[in-house]
């Protein structure tokens, strides 16, 4: 089944709503002040069945007091039918229009010139020369012009078959996208609940999914879902569709706020992105300059600074930053409106090209001014990455771009085979990183690895703990592990008894180290020196690393933090101590003071390592094996 949604666009009067009927039988003036006024005040909509298709027509107001509604209308539309009247030919609203279809990026469309039964044929050729002067160079420019009367019913079986046509071109694939829908209208019905309508400009949506609705984050389940009044099961990008939601009020939604699955939109105050004055407007936008921003069904407020320039003027593009007076949720992509503060006038428009930048606005924007498709994505994302220069999860891939997760993760393991990224998987989480991050990263650990060998030829290593509290800023444990233990698999680092070396690294004492090591051992044995205080001797940096070596291989035993014993003479006490227990039960002390022949403090620190080490358990003044 296809599915098209088109929307009209033109000056007030010149017919748009009456060719709507005469096409669709349907009446989109549907609210009061419309039938009492005669003009499209808010979005009307109507749609047309044939065999193997649906087309949904979004009726946009033509009243320059209602460009908002314009603009909203024109968001998630697959293409536009562009009406311009016979009998009064382009008017302001026409131009301004076109405009904004221009702006918003509409590839495609077809123009209907409307009241052919009001003039003469002369009359109309004139209109259509100027209509193709109007289009020259833009999208339209080689489109079809349909010449049509609602009262005679000319041309409507041409729009009808036109419009077969454009929908066999479509061949964008919504699988590969996550769903996402701007909210025009919101209201409540008894016995049913919350409705929100809007048109899904990405993806398929489907009923029973939960949703998020933005700004506030609302959670709620989708209970019901229509497409031009009938229940369906699912909705696909472009549909006109109304949203039956669970457990929440009408009075929590408004319209300009968005509708889309969990983990897949982000809230953001600035974007990146390229505008373009419109060639006609006589206004100067200058830096800094406040503005109205229309982007899907909202309007805000938002400040503009330029990469480069002071000021633009008409005809001119730039990079510029929005500021915005308040959160939205945009990705990649969109194209917006921007309109001048006081009064409000069209002045020009643009393309999202980056939705979440972090620090300033840089030359670097460049890099990333096209349109991305599922064949140039991965420049995008590895663009990102680079940006990043660290692990990425993959949500921040997504929040930014229309894709979603399935796709993204095809197109990752691509990425990887082609060397460019390398993907940690961790059950649902998904982290990536770039090869050249990737490189720059082990190229740290190694060089942090080399100076601590290079400043201690004795040194053990940097324990795992530490090297990733110095090298790591708050990464997954997970993802942690997993590049330590690939650099461990390629022979790049070691890791013995938890601590980290090089690959190639061995520790080995020169002979000053060793005649100062036996210098120690010297003082342990001598007669009653049963317990070495180390604290003297860390005052060296030299002798304390000897000390660390020592207890490392476990020649000394550390039993306090300034204490240490020869490994030997604590496991002979070690079994004194437990075949005197196991033969009398218990021992005080002073038993044990005598039993190894030293003082009283020497044995009391010892039976406290004994204690903490659970081989002994203190019961009032005597020990038992614990």
């Amino acid at each position: 089944m296809i599915n098209l949604t088109i929307g009209t666009a033109g000056h007030i009067d010149h017919g748009k709503t009456t060719l709507i009927k005469s096409l669709t039988g349907i009446d989109t003036d549907s609210l009061k002040d419309e039938k009492k006024r005669g003009i499209t005040i808010n979005l009307g909509f109507a749609h047309l069945d044939f065999e193997d298709m649906t087309v949904g027509f979004v009726d946009v107001p033509g009243h320059e007091k209602f460009i908002k509604n314009m603009v909203a209308g024109v968001t998630g539309i697959d293409a536009v039918m562009l009406v311009i009247s016979a009998d009064e030919g382009i008017m302001p609203q026409s131009i301004e229009h076109f405009n904004i279809l221009e702006l918003m990026g509409l590839k495609k469309g077809f123009i209907v010139i409307t009241k052919t039964d009001l003039v003469d044929s002369e009359l109309i050729e004139v209109v259509e020369e100027e209509i193709k002067e109007l289009v020259k160079n833009t999208f339209l420019e080689n489109c079809k012009i349909i010449k049509a009367s609602s009262k005679t019913k000319e041309g409507m079986e041409e729009i009808k078959n036109h419009i077969k046509e454009i929908a066999s071109n479509d061949d964008r694939d919504l699988s590969i996208e996550n769903p996402r829908m701007a909210i025009d209208r919101v209201f409540s019905l008894k016995g049913i609940g919350t409705v929100v309508t809007g048109t899904l400009s990405n993806g398929i949506l489907k009923k029973s999914e939960s949703v998020l609705i933005y700004p506030k984050e609302l959670s709620s389940t989708i209970r019901n879902l229509q497409v031009f009044g009938k229940d369906v099961d699912e909705v696909l990008g472009g549909q006109r569709t109304a949203i039956n939601l669970r457990d929440i009020d009408k009075s929590q939604i408004s319209r300009g706020n968005d509708l889309s699955l969990a983990e897949t939109l982000r809230l953001t105050k600035q974007i990146d992105c390229k505008i373009k004055i419109l060639d006609d407007t006589e206004r100067v936008i200058k830096d800094n300059s406040r503005l109205h921003l229309h982007v899907g069904t909202k309007e805000m407020l938002a400040r503009i600074h330029f990469l480069k320039d002071k000021e633009l003027k008409g005809g001119s593009t730039a990079f510029a930053r929005l500021i915005i007076e308040e959160n939205i949720t945009v990705k990649r992509g969109d194209r917006f409106i921007l309109r001048f503060y006081s009064p409000l006038e069209t002045v020009g428009g643009g393309i999202v090209l980056n939705p979440n930048p972090k620090g300033k606005l840089k030359d670097d924007i460049k890099e990333i001014d096209y349109l991305e498709d599922n064949k140039n994505i991965k420049a995008y994302v590895e663009y990102i990455l680079k940006k990043e220069n660290n692990f990425v999860k993959i949500e921040e891939i997504i929040k930014n771009t229309i894709y979603n997760l399935n796709y993204l993760k095809d197109l990752l393991k691509e990425m990887e085979e082609e060397n460019i990224v390398h993907n940690y998987f961790f059950g649902n989480k998904i982290y990536i990183i770039h090869k050249k991050s990737q490189n720059e990263i082990k190229n740290k650990i190694v060089t942090f690895l080399n100076n601590n060998e290079t400043n201690n030829n004795i040194t053990l290593g940097i324990p795992k703990e530490e090297l990733r509290n110095n090298i790591f800023d708050g990464i997954d444990k997970n993802i942690y592990n997993s590049f330590i233990d690939e650099l461990v698999k390629n022979k790049i680092i070691k890791i013995e008894n938890n601590m980290v070396t090089t690959f190639n690294y061995y520790p080995k004492m020169n002979t000053k180290q060793t005649e100062q090591k036996e210098n120690i051992l010297i003082k342990l044995k001598k007669e009653g020196k049963d317990i070495l205080n180390i604290k003297s001797y860390r005052e060296s940096k030299e002798i304390s690393n000897i000390i660390d070596y020592m207890i490392a291989n476990e020649e000394l035993v550390e039993i306090t933090k300034d204490e240490v014993i020869l490994k030997n003479n604590l496991e002979q006490i070690k079994s004194k101590l437990i075949d005197y227990i196991s033969h009398n039960e218990k021992i005080t002390v002073v038993e044990f003071r005598d039993l190894i022949n030293s003082n009283r403090k020497h044995s009391i620190i010892i039976l406290e390592y004994f204690d903490s080490k659970n081989l002994t358990k203190r019961i009032e003044d005597y020990r038992i094996l614990f």
